[in-house]
């Protein structure tokens, strides 16, 4: 996700959904698929409103490098803190969003 312009919200829906289904696939936990298939609607209709900021967009990437980081050296619980992480602060912008935000 890196590579993707700050503008771009397209490229970044499309890079996060595939960022999540591989953490997915490389946590053989079903519980945590069961999990992002719940989150994928809402997550995916604020997405389209456009209303993540490109300071949201720079944050979701950073928290992603993190997640990433851990996972290529190895390290499990690091893993595992910074998808913590990463979960907490995507709730807080979400929570950030305004009534408009999930109205018709």
């Amino acid at each position: 996700l890196g590579g993707i312009s700050p503008g771009d919200t397209q490229a970044f829906m499309n890079g996060n959904r595939l960022f999540h289904r591989l953490i997915v696939d490389m946590s053989t936990n079903p519980e945590l698929g069961v999990l992002i298939d719940r989150m994928a609607l809402p997550i995916m209709m604020v997405q389209l409103r456009r209303l993540m900021s490109e300071d949201d967009l720079r944050c979701s990437r950073n928290e992603h490098d993190d997640i990433l980081s851990a996972l290529f050296a190895g390290d499990p619980e690091e893993a595992e803190k910074a998808m913590r992480r990463h979960l907490r602060q995507s709730a807080q912008r979400f929570m950030r969003l305004p009534p408009s935000a999930f109205s018709d």
